[in-house]
């Protein structure tokens, strides 16, 4: 089918769901140590990170392995671009492999004082990327020379939470844990919006559609959705997670939003047609999710005589 898939890190595996119905399609291959970053370039193709190697798998299968020259580093984020793929670690390297000849192209070692916490693509920024700091710092990179281009200020001393694309050409939204939520144009460094969210922002995300809409993850668990029109939040879901959201994402030109949490749960939500205001400002909910245990269960059993029905229970789940 052509519907897109999901892949979710569950400790040394992973799984892959369809995201129409949120149905399990796969369990993906099994690492002898936990998965640190997850990349799905292709319905059939993973990319995943565990410590000093990245592994290509197919399905649950091990086709490839690229080691990092630090075999003790973490891999914090990582995305293929073209046929590079790019590995920021923990380390304060940025590795560059190219996956037409199977070999490490470049790296870069970032300076002391900045501490990379992850990059992302600019839209239409081609070869390059910006990866920030905790710090608020931000610096373009050239990825195929494998230089440093240009470093912003813009937001030093502010601790910076994510960054991610806005809906708007040249434009990246910026969340920080002072609760405020920037978007700015990387090219001429000016700010264009700037809202102060309810709670402190981990994560966030733009529909893709005509709408206006921003989602953005809490770290008490919650999702408020912004109208950027308006500059006005329209809509908030507090108790969407129980522990921080790490990651939101609206499907491409849909009304469907992908959360995801540590609290163990995948959901997804829907806009509901509002009569009045429309799809864009009605308020959300639960279409479908799929969950497990807030904590390693404490108990399992068969409770059928055919072995099919297992009943579990674990601490915290209340």
């Amino acid at each position: 089918s052509g519907s897109p898939l999901v892949a979710v890190s569950l400790g040394n595996t992973y799984q892959v769901y369809d995201s129409s119905k949120l149905k399990l399609l796969f369990v993906g291959a099994q690492f002898d140590s936990q998965i640190t970053a997850l990349w799905q370039p292709t319905q059939r193709k993973v990319y995943a990170a565990v410590q000093g190697r990245i592994s290509l798998c197919s399905r649950a299968l091990e086709e490839r392995c690229y080691k990092l020259p630090d075999s003790n580093a973490t891999v914090r984020c990582m995305e293929v671009i073209g046929h590079m793929m790019l590995a920021l670690c923990s380390n304060s390297f940025i590795y560059i492999f190219n996956l037409e000849t199977n070999s490490l192209h470049t790296s870069y070692e970032f300076e002391e004082e900045f501490q990379p916490e992850g990059f992302m693509h600019p839209h239409a920024c081609a070869n390059k990327v910006l990866v920030w700091s905790g710090s608020g710092t931000v610096c373009l990179f050239n990825f195929l020379t494998g230089t440093l281009v240009h470093r912003f200020t813009l937001f030093e001393g502010n601790h910076m939470t994510h960054l991610t694309n806005a809906p708007a050409l040249d434009v990246v939204a910026s969340a920080f844990t002072n609760k405020e939520i920037v978007l700015w144009n990387f090219r001429t460094a000016e700010i264009v919006v700037k809202v102060t969210n309810p709670t402190v922002p981990r994560c966030l995300c733009f529909r893709e559609d005509s709408n206006p809409i921003m989602a953005v993850g809490g770290e008490d668990g919650s999702i408020v959705f912004w109208n950027l029109a308006k500059r006005e939040v329209s809509h908030s879901e507090t108790n969407a997670h129980s522990t921080p959201v790490r990651h939101v994402q609206f499907r491409f030109q849909e009304p469907i939003l992908f959360s995801q949490a540590a609290d163990n749960s995948l959901r997804m939500w829907i806009f509901d047609t509002n009569a009045v205001d429309g799809p864009a400002y009605g308020p959300c909910r639960i279409l479908r999710q799929r969950s497990g245990h807030r904590t390693p269960p404490v108990m399992a059993r068969f409770y059928d005589s055919d072995g099919i029905y297992l009943l579990s229970c674990g601490r915290g789940d209340g």
